[in-house]
């Protein structure tokens, strides 16, 4: 498995994850920051950075309407 599809499944996990209210907004946008400090040379070369873009669109609009956490 290469890993670009490895980063491709693990935000598929995490949306499934957020659907299934098994984690918040705040915790997958964290996760999704480090994945792309973890993978940004990858991202940037294999054509990733347009779905992790709109990947974390979804996740602030779902952050956005649910409000900063106390």
């Amino acid at each position: 498995m290469t890993k670009v599809y490895k980063t491709r499944l693990e935000m598929l996990s995490l949306v499934e994850a957020l659907n299934e209210g098994r984690v918040t907004a705040w915790e997958v946008d964290a996760q999704i920051r480090r994945l792309i400090q973890r993978e940004r040379t990858r991202i940037l070369l294999s054509g990733l950075k347009n779905g992790l873009a709109a990947f974390k669109a979804l996740i602030g609009r779902k952050i956005h309407a649910v409000g900063h956490p106390a």
